[in-house]
Parts: structure tokens; C-alpha cells; sequence
């Protein structure tokens, strides 16, 4: 591979990885949503107006004219009838007809508005996002939709796991699902003889009485972790024990055990690759996570407007023993954003680099917007293009997992596992196909792969063998 005249030197090319939350959060008005708070008060002015209409129209002589036949003696609508064919029906009839409609929706706006707002409480049981699954945000003023439409878009990119925020970043590392093998009869699911989760007595028939409520746990019935699960090491929303290791959260409550699982990680470091996994406010979530457990957070999943709001389930190595407090592993690989800032300054970063923004700017609906996070990643990407290290870089943007919109696109049939629905995927870099939309089938474990090919690594057991592994984005 070359690029502007020179071999760059394999030896010290870099992935760079940066997986964003769920791309669907609240745009800050993005455009191309409506937003039901706004029409709805539109629609009852409308109906006030109709109202005051038909008051203002029966006190008026031309109710007495249109009543009598003498309407057609007002010059203006004798002049207006005349214009029309059959005007001297056609315009009364028109001008009834209008009036009833609004004299009807008038009538019927007592009934409507409770109608829609018992509508968006069901489905706000289900949604912060008012029930626009069928929505979708317009992202071409985006800054990233640029990168997109300069470099290679994938559009068949799919999340590995059937699950959310937490499944999907640990398999992002190890294509595998976490083990809790002696998880509390609580935190399991529940099924019944048909392999489907169980109710909490019967199901009502609509949910416009009720929604269903499902006996669902973070663990399957046979001991996997699938839904969100804290780390057993600070950062955690569980506190340490009190005098305690404040590095630990707490034993007594229920963590995920430390995993032992092989991960890129594992791979990587056999074969003397470099590697980090940046993560935004992470040296400030630490020092968060290790006061008193009765201190308040205020950078561990802290929503107050200004703070990062650090999620501790999006960071998967902090659940696995390899990277325990103490670790010379940790101190190794798991480092904050702004050394991901000082490594791109001094052109030394490590050859395959993960990024993960803060809280506040991941995309995530209900708590981050669409606009921050998409300036923030364009702006990194910007930063490494003006830099020393882009000759011999590539940028794989995506994200873990899709945020509710519906999608036409089925996933391709998989395991039990995944894959899941659809998510965005970009490649930049100065190798990549320019101006391209790649329609391979992908999924998370395809970064796994791209990685282990370009290193000679070993396989992760759990990479999809139907998976491209986005050589088909480069021009190599």
C-alpha cells in the first residue's frame, strides 16, 4: 500500500477503532423530526379559532342572507359566483361544509388530546424518543455524514449480539457473550417451556390498559450475562465496600465476576502489537468511582448538564482479570482521552487504537444529542488527518448497537447470539475506496477481523465466519 508517492511502513500501521453509543439520540432539534409538543398546542388554536369562527358567523347578516337566498345581493360573492359554474350552489354549500369540519374537530378535541396523550404515555413506558420509531434524522448537514460521503460508507453493517449497550462492547473485544455462572436467582430470566420469557401474571389483552411486564434478569437461565451488569473495578455503580479497597466495587452486591474470556487484547499483546483502549473521563471516573460509598458521584453516570456523564458498562475491559486494579495490563492499555490527544500530538500512537467518547457525547438517546457527538468524533478524525500518522492509519467509526428506529434491512440469519439489527459503520483513511458505499455483509466481529489479518493474530473462536472483514472498504 502507498499513498502520495511512499510506502508508509507496515509495521507501524494502525487501526483506529471509535465506537459511538446509539446514534439516535435527540439531535438538538434535528432536523427531520417532528416533535408532538409543538403541534399539538397548534391544532387546539386551530379548533379555538374554529369555534370562535362559527360564534362570529351566526351573529353576522350574512347568515341572514345565505338564509333567506339574499347572500347573492353581497357584490363580492355575486361576483364569486358568477366565476364558479353552478356558483350559487357550489359557494354556500363549500362555505357550510367548511364550517362544519371545523365545527366537528372542534367538538372532537375534548376527546383527541386525552386520546394522544394516554397514546405517547404507552409507548414513552417503552421510548424517550415519543414513539418515532419510524423517524429518522436528516444527518446531511452532519459533520460526519461529510467523512461519510468522502470515504466509504458501509450500509450492511450489522451489531454482533442480539442485546444492548453492554453485550455489544464486550463482544466488540472478544466476540464473546460474559459468563456469571453463579448469578442471583433475581438477576435471571425467566422462560417458559417454549423458551420465551414469562409475565408477571397474565398479559392483558392491548396494551392500551397496561403493558406487558416480563420476568426478564441481566443472566440467561444458563448463566450468561446479556443485559447491562456492573464491572467488579472502579469505575462502577457500585461503590466500594466501606474500608474497603476503594479500587473494587463492593463484593457483597452483585457484579460480573472477572471474566477470563480471550479477547483482541489477549491476541494483540501475544504477538507484541501495541494497543489501548481510550476512553473519555476515564482518570476522572477512577478517582469518582474510589471515594466513600456514601459520597456523590458526580462523573459515574452523573447527567447534570456539564458533566461527562461516564457509562460504566460501555468500558468492557474493566470486566475482565487480565485488566485488574494493579495490573501492569491496565496501567498499559486502559488510558483517558486526553492521552489520545497527546499520542496523536506527538505522532506515537499505539498501532490499534479504541476510542470511546464520554457519556455526554455518545449519541445515546434520552441523556446526549446527535450534533455533539458527531462533531466531536469528526473533529478527532480531522486531528489525525492533519497529522504525521495518516499515511498510515485507518478509521473505523461505528457504533454498539441501534437506538429503536426501525430498520428495512433484516440481519442475516445468525446463532444465538446475533447478529442484531443495523448500525452505521465509516472507514477513513487515505487507503480507503474514496466516495464508496461498501454492501458487504458485516458485523462487529468484521473489526475483529480486520485486526487479526492485518497482525497475523490469532482467531477469536467467536468471530462470524460470514463476515467480511472490511478488506472490500480499501483499495489495498
Amino acid at each position: 500500500m502507498h499513498a502520495g508517492g511512499r510506502s508508509p511502513d507496515r509495521s507501524k500501521q494502525r487501526a483506529s477503532v471509535t465506537p459511538l453509543d446509539t446514534a439516535q439520540g435527540p439531535a438538538r432539534r434535528s432536523p427531520g423530526v417532528a416533535h408532538a409538543s409543538v403541534a399539538l398546542p397548534l391544532v387546539g388554536a386551530l379548533c379555538v379559532f374554529a369555534w370562535l369562527a362559527l360564534a362570529v358567523w351566526s351573529a353576522s347578516p350574512w347568515r341572514r342572507l345565505l338564509d333567506h337566498g339574499g347572500w347573492s345581493d353581497l357584490a363580492w360573492l355575486a361576483a364569486l359566483c358568477r366565476a364558479v359554474p353552478a356558483g350559487d350552489v357550489v359557494v354556500p354549500a363549500l362555505a357550510y361544509a367548511l364550517a362544519w369540519l371545523l365545527m366537528i374537530a372542534a367538538m372532537m378535541l375534548p376527546t383527541t388530546l386525552p386520546l394522544l396523550a394516554l397514546f405517547r404515555r404507552i409507548v414513552a413506558s417503552r421510548s424517550d424518543a415519543g414513539a418515532l420509531v419510524m423517524g429518522y434524522y436528516d444527518g446531511s448537514k452532519l459533520p460526519m455524514w461529510k467523512w461519510a460521503r468522502e470515504y466509504t460508507l458501509a450500509d450492511n453493517f450489522f451489531m454482533a449480539a442480539f442485546g444492548g449497550s453492554y453485550l455489544n462492547h464486550v463482544w466488540l473485544i472478544c466476540a464473546c457473550t460474559p459468563i456469571d455462572d453463579h448469578a442471583p436467582a433475581g438477576a435471571r430470566a425467566q422462560v417458559d417451556e417454549r423458551g420465551w420469557l414469562k409475565t408477571k401474571g397474565p398479559a392483558d389483552a392491548s396494551v392500551m390498559k397496561a403493558p406487558a411486564e416480563f420476568l426478564g434478569g441481566e443472566t440467561t437461565p444458563d448463566g450468561f450475562s446479556v443485559n447491562t451488569t456492573q464491572p467488579p473495578y472502579q469505575p462502577s455503580r457500585i461503590p466500594p465496600a466501606k474500608g474497603g479497597d476503594p479500587r473494587y466495587a463492593d463484593p457483597a452486591r452483585h457484579t460480573l465476576p472477572p471474566q477470563k474470556l480471550k479477547t483482541i487484547g489477549d491476541t494483540l499483546s501475544a504477538k507484541g502489537v501495541s494497543w489501548v483502549w481510550y476512553s473519555g473521563a476515564w482518570d476522572d471516573a477512577i478517582k469518582d468511582g474510589m471515594q466513600a460509598p456514601d459520597a456523590k458521584r458526580v462523573i459515574i453516570n452523573y447527567r447534570e448538564k456539564g458533566a461527562p456523564n461516564f457509562v460504566t458498562h460501555h468500558q468492557p475491559f474493566n470486566y475482565f482479570e487480565r485488566f485488574a486494579p494493579g495490573t501492569a495490563d491496565r496501567e498499559r492499555h486502559l488510558k483517558d482521552y486526553k492521552d489520545l490527544v497527546a499520542a496523536i500530538d506527538k505522532g506515537d500512537l499505539p498501532q490499534v487504537a479504541f476510542y470511546k467518547p464520554q457519556g455526554n457525547l455518545n449519541q445515546h438517546p434520552g441523556y446526549a444529542d446527535v450534533l455533539s457527538g458527531d462533531e466531536h468524533v469528526a473533529a478527532l478524525i480531522a486531528k489525525i488527518k492533519a497529522s504525521p500518522l495518516w499515511n498510515s492509519t485507518a478509521i473505523i467509526v461505528t457504533y454498539d448497537e441501534n437506538g429503536g428506529f426501525w430498520d428495512h434491512v433484516a440481519p442475516p440469519k445468525g446463532d444465538r447470539w446475533g447478529p442484531g439489527s443495523r448500525i452505521p459503520a465509516i472507514v477513513v483513511s487515505p487507503y480507503a475506496r474514496r466516495g464508496f458505499v461498501d454492501h458487504t455483509y458485516y458485523d462487529t466481529t468484521s473489526i475483529l477481523k480486520l485486526i487479526t489479518r492485518r497482525f497475523d493474530l490469532e482467531p477469536l473462536p467467536g468471530v462470524r465466519a460470514g463476515a467480511g472483514d472490511l478488506t472490500a472498504a480499501f483499495q489495498l
